[in-house]
């Protein structure tokens, strides 16, 4: 008690002490603190103090109040709350009296705790700089008994900013009420009511800063009030963040009511209700909900919810936030306008603008215009059709309507989609297609109306795809035209002009409709066909074209890979009275995959299965109008039933489409074309084991794809032979009487027989197991005679014919001429070795290599057929996988590793040994996948690794640089420098230290040698050895090494060649001065020598025969050397003494053209019979020849000696050409190097 006496007493001095200061001050200074003086009284009310306050006057709580105060009119105050408490007795705990101006500054609190009552009930002019002001007892209605109300009620003008705090607990009543809530009740008080004495007519509230939560409403705008929000924190978890219900803009702070409104916009009358809502900022968490009638207009912001129905025009939400429009917010623009949707600019669009997107975006809506011309320009955009029901993204309404799709963008990506339709025309609207893509679900992405007739579509380029249907859909009139791009899912036709220069029409491949099914169907079909006209569903009374069809292709694509229907099908099913022409010229292109259907077919209700129809269905009067003339154009089937006059199908020679048109011969007579099968043959002169494989061989058979169908049609196209055509002094007819005396000419046919040829030319057999094939496999054909109605023939001179003859043939067999990859199939001898995999190996010779496939054998008809596709005809060995490359079959791993490239794996499937050997650079794995262990001899070395192991083997072609290595062996290079008159060899070009070194020299005619230098890296000079006037040996130095020559002019005059086709100068003229001179060669002609032509087996051996002054012999044993030819006994000599074996199946091959390899070969095991010296090939590196590693094996050792005593010189390019042809001039050269340099 005494302490609180003191407190008071020293109060008062401290006011009694300052009094005359502040008496002295100007009356708007009567502020707290350090500032000035104030008036502060504890001992009274603060109500007391308020009521005695100068205006401008600052009151500081020094202590917490209970107590209810009020502002009184014309009283100007500031309130220092200072850490204290103010809470109400029975009323509002502060209220500012209309004319009152009130300011609460400083941290407190100001609470109200009883029913109905605010903590501010604002009249006046009020601003709050700080404070929080609660209702601590707040309940809401669900507590008895009740206390709830607003914290913050504001009928006159209120600003709120930075420090202020508001909140309560409750939901029943808003947090801060601006506003009347029933401006017109007058009889409800002014609480609810605008009174004039007491409120302001329209009270205004700012909101600069601070944080506000509770409430059923956080923020509240009634009738007749203006709300503004410039900052602040606000959250509310019953119903509404800010409910609006006259005017108000929100320009910034954060709104957070994730479950419930963060906005909401009412309007209910027109005199004090509005419903206007401005926004321009803020981040903004939950809904927005806006009444019927109410404004509302969003310019900047950001929302977690869609509000795009709200953004201003201008203006559009991009990832939430509200941005002025531009390129990178709006979805498209026209001219210099940016448009926030698709269907704003569309609508926008004037006739001849361009709408071009500029962002992705979602359609929901179907845009629809008419009169006018438009470009959507999609510039790698998405425009997302999702629709809850059969529309689409735009539809062009009207004559005068045209849009036209494009993209303009690099690459070209901007798509249409849609999970029904894409595009539109409506009531003969257009649309063309220039580029992009239109991709769409269950409708089509061009469509037609059903209902509304006739439709304008014209696709130069893009991608129109369908997942469900046809890519475009003509119900009814169209007129439609393609001339490029892509369309997946085909093109369904009723009615119209249809025009086809270009494109690629693929049909679709999944939701396929059957026709069958489906053909009584009164709606869309959605059938299996690149492009179909299923009748007319809907009936057109255009003028122009009626129901009518006039489809004309000149050009384009039409794929069918479904294996259900055809390019172009049109289903003559009697729908409707439809006329239909269709013409196919040009270079149109029809595929399908499907066995029973053609590329382009005219189908009936029997060919689609339906033989009896639904009761009612259809007209039979009104089938057969379809007219189809086709002059051009390629296919995959035969065209020739719809072929125009005198034209018929035709070989095209191309795999992919093999039938064309032609023209038909005048005079051709009717044939079938028809497959075969017929029994092997072989050589009498064959092995043993060849011959007992033929007996097994039943014959081979090829797919009868549409290619050989077209060959063999090509043949019967020339047919000159019917039942009255005689044959060997018989006609047709009576020879086939000879097998069926009832046959009469009327009821004979002429049928083309395709079939292969099988000819037997070797055999590997080990007791009764055959281990290897090699088969000559020929496509052919025959011409036969049967009787008409006949399909299964069985010709006279077919053998084991078992059962009855019921053809003969006519003529015998003729080669058919066949390109490209065919599938065979060959039967094996019974006792042929076939893996536990079914694989073998099939070689394949051909005069351009050798190509391996990987053949297949199947057992199940009780005999073994391997089937392997070929790409062309000629030799094919058979036998068992040694490796693979992939899933490619070699017969040995030296094959699997030349086919291979560095760093693959060859699986080793077979075989216990291997040998393998590089020449040029390579890396590959093997793995072992045989069972057992393996060993593989590589260049030389053996390597044994277990199975399943991987081993790498590696070869390093040797540098051709100086001073390079190869597997430790360091080489040096040997240049030859530029030379005139003539030309200079050394050889090998790369060699080690010691090896000896040959240079052979080739002057021109008529020059000789001047000079031979060679010398070493330092410079000084290699010796050399003269072994003839043309060859020099060196033994090469430990550095790299030059070679220079020059050559002057004989002096004695050239002999002048005696042949026209060999000129003094030509770099063979000596060569064929020299083997002629030496009766070696002749010329082909008195004055001619071929020098560019090829040379044969039999003549290079009669050359060396001759040289032998042609020493009697035994007969030859080669089963294809005549006994009384020319080279008979040559070959006989040759092969007596080991210079030739031939090929090893009995055959030598005499006229065949011999290459520089075999060449090579030949001379080199000549040299060996006359015991020359072939020591020079031990030391001969020819790797630096860049096709070194194309020598075959055998021949190795010959080009070494040949290069090394330098018989062989090599071509340009640092080349052997191993395997080129030898012309007579390389084989005079060579001759007369070997009998010169050779001893």
């Amino acid at each position: 008690m005494k302490k609180r006496l003191l407190s008071a007493f020293l109060a008062v001095m401290m006011v009694l002490t300052m009094a005359p200061v502040a008496f002295a001050a100007d009356d708007a200074e009567n502020t707290v603190g350090d500032t000035g003086s104030s008036e502060s009284a504890p001992a009274k009310t603060l109500q007391g103090q308020i009521n005695e306050a100068e205006n401008g006057a600052t009151i500081t709580l020094n202590d917490n109040y209970t107590e209810d105060i009020t502002i009184p009119a014309d009283k100007v105050i500031t309130l220092n709350l200072n850490g204290n408490k103010l809470t109400n007795v029975q009323s509002d705990t502060i209220t500012v009296t209309k004319g009152a101006k009130l300011t609460i500054e400083g941290a407190g609190t100001v609470d109200n705790v009883t029913h109905g009552m605010a903590a501010i009930y604002n009249n006046g002019t009020t601003t709050l700089n700080g404070g929080t002001y609660t209702r601590s007892l707040e309940t809401g209605d669900k507590v008895t008994p009740k206390n709830s109300y607003y914290n913050i009620l504001n009928h006159g003008i209120m600003t709120i900013d930075k420090d202020v705090t508001v909140k309560q607990n409750g939901n029943y009543s808003s947090l801060v009420a601006n506003g009347y809530y029933n401006y017109s009740a007058t009889e409800k008080g002014d609480r609810t009511a605008y009174i004039e004495s007491v409120g302001q007519d329209a009270p205004q509230l700012t909101i600069n800063n601070g944080t506000f939560s509770g409430g059923i409403n956080t923020i509240k705008n009634d009738d007749n009030a203006i709300l503004t929000i410039n900052n602040g924190e606000f959250s509310n978890v019953t119903q509404a963040v800010v409910q609006n219900n006259n005017i108000a803009t929100v320009n910034g702070g954060t709104f957070n009511a994730p479950n419930y409104h963060v906005l909401e916009n009412r309007k209910f009358n027109g005199n004090y209700n509005a419903g206007e809502l401005t926004v321009t900022g803020g981040n903004f968490t939950g809904s927005i909900m806006v009444t019927s009638g109410a404004t509302t207009s969003i310019t900047g912001g950001t929302f977690s919810s869609d509000v795009s129905a709200y953004v201003a025009e201008g203006y559009v939400q991009n990832n939430g936030t509200v941005e002025q429009l531009g390129e990178t917010n709006a979805v498209a623009e026209v001219g210099d306008t940016y448009y926030k949707t698709l269907a704003d600019a569309v609508a926008a669009a004037q006739d001849g603008q361009t709408v071009k997107m500029l962002n992705d975006t979602k359609v929901t809506e179907e845009i629809s215009f008419s009169g006018k011309k438009i470009t959507l320009d999609l510039n790698g955009k998405i425009i997302a059709g999702v629709f809850n029901d059969y529309y689409s993204v735009i539809e062009a309404q009207g004559t005068e309507a045209t849009l036209i799709v494009e993209d303009n963008s690099n690459g070209a990506q901007g798509k249409i989609t849609s999970n029904h339709y894409g595009l539109t025309g409506r009531d003969d609207g257009s649309i063309i297609v220039n580029s992009g893509m239109i991709e769409t679900g269950d409708g089509a992405a061009l469509s037609g109306n059903n209902t509304t007739g006739n439709m304008n579509f014209t696709v130069n380029g893009g991608t129109l795809t369908t997942k469900s249907g046809p890519a475009i859909y003509q119900p009814g009139q169209c007129k439609l035209t393609i001339t490029g791009g892509t369309l997946n899912g085909g093109i369904s036709l009723r009615m119209g002009q249809v025009n086809i220069s270009g494109g690629t029409i693929n049909a679709a491949t999944e939701n396929l409709d059957s026709p069958a099914q489906y053909y009584n169907y009164s709606g869309n079909a959605w059938l299996p066909d690149a492009l179909y006209v299923f009748g007319g569903t809907y009936n057109s009374t255009d003028s122009t074209y009626g129901n009518s069809l006039n489809l004309n292709i000149t050009g384009g694509t039409f794929n069918c890979n479904n294996g259900q229907g055809s390019a172009i099908a049109i289903y003559d099913i009697g729908k409707v009275a439809q006329a239909a022409k269709i013409t196919i010229s040009g270079d149109a292109k029809l595929a399908t995959t499907t066995s029973n259907r053609k590329a382009y077919d005219v189908l009936s209700l029997s060919d689609i299965g339906v033989t009896n129809p639904d009761t009612g269905y259809g007209n039979k009067n009104l089938v057969g109008k379809v007219s189809t003339a086709i002059s051009g154009g390629y296919f995959t089937s035969d065209p020739s039933d719809y072929c125009a006059d005198n034209l018929t199908g035709v070989s095209s020679g191309n795999t992919t489409y093999p039938w064309t048109v032609g023209e038909k011969s005048a005079d051709t007579k009717p044939a079938e074309v028809a497959a075969a099968t017929v029994a092997a043959t072989v050589d009498k002169s064959a092995s043993e084991a060849a011959q007992d494989a033929a007996k097994e061989i039943g014959g081979a058979m090829m797919t009868q794809n549409e290619a050989i169908k077209a060959a063999a049609k090509d043949e019967a196209n020339k047919n000159t032979i019917d039942a009255d055509t005689p044959v060997g002094g018989k006609t047709v007819t009576q020879k086939l009487q000879e097998v069926d005396p009832t046959i009469t000419s009327d009821k004979v046919k002429i049928v083309y027989q395709t079939y292969i040829d099988v000819e037997v030319k070797d055999a590997a057999k080990e007791n009764s197991t055959f281990t290897e094939l090699t088969v000559e496999l020929t496509p052919m054909y025959r011409v036969i005679a049967a009787k008409s109605g006949v399909t299964d023939y069985h010709v006279d001179v077919d053998k084991n014919t078992p059962e009855a003859i019921n053809a003969v043939q006519i003529v015998g067999e003729q080669p058919l001429t066949l390109t490209g990859k065919y599938e065979v199939t060959l039967q094996l001898p019974n006792g042929f070795v076939v893996p536990s995999d079914n694989k073998l190996s099939i070689k394949h010779q051909k005069s351009s290599g050798v190509e391996y496939y990987t053949g297949t054998v199947d057992t199940t008809s009780g005999t073994k057929m391997v089937t392997f596709e070929t790409n062309g005809f000629s030799p094919f060995t058979i036998s068992a996988v040694a490796a693979y490359v992939g899933t490619t079959a070699y017969p040995t791993l030296q094959e699997a590793a030349n086919a291979a490239n560095s760093g693959d794996t060859i699986v080793v499937k077979n075989g216990a040994s291997h040998d393998l050997t590089f020449t040029a650079t390579k890396s590959v794995k093997v793995k072992n996948e045989t069972g057992a262990a393996v060993t593989v001899k590589f260049n030389g070395t053996d390597k044994k690794f277990g199975n399943g192991e991987t081993e790498t083997f590696s070869y390093t072609k040797p540098s051709s640089s100086s001073g390079g290595s190869s597997s430790g062996k360091t080489t040096f290079k040997v240049v030859t420098s530029a030379v005139n008159n003539g030309g200079v060899n050394a050889s090998p070009s790369n060699a080690e230290k010691g090896a000896t070194i040959t240079i052979t020299l080739s002057p021109d005619k008529g020059y000789k040698l001047d000079k031979l230098t060679v010398t070493d890296g330092s410079g000084k000079t290699v010796s050399t050895v003269k072994k003839s006037d043309t060859v020099y040996t060196f033994t090469m130095p430990a550095s790299a090494v030059k070679v220079g020559v020059s050559y002057v002019k004989a002096t004695e005059t050239p002999s002048e060649t005696k042949f026209n086709d060999v000129s003094a100068n030509d770099w063979f003229a000596s060569a064929v001065d020299y083997v002629t001179g030496k009766g070696m060669m002749n010329g082909t002609a008195d004055n001619t020598f071929s020098p560019k032509a090829n040379t044969t087996r039999g003549m290079v051996v009669t050359v060396l025969y001759r040289l032998e002054n042609q020493p009697s012999t035994s007969a030859a044993s080669f089963t294809d050397v005549a006994s009384g030819a020319y080279y008979a006994n040559a070959v006989a000599w040759a092969n007596a003494n080991g210079i030739v074996s031939g090929y090893g199946s009995g055959k030598f091959g005499p006229n065949d053209k011999v290459t520089r390899e075999q060449l090579a070969a030949i001379l080199y095991r000549y040299a060996q019979y006359k015991k020359y010296d072939v020591s020079v090939g031990e030391d001969t590196n020819i790797l630096s020849y860049d096709d070194a590693q194309s020598i075959s094996s055998y021949a190795i050792p010959a080009i070494q000696w040949a290069c090394g005593a330098g018989v062989v010189t090599g071509k340009s390019g640092s080349k052997l050409d191993p395997k080129g042809n030898a012309t007579r001039a390389e084989v005079a050269a060579m001759l007369m190097r070997f009998c010169e340099n050779v001893k």
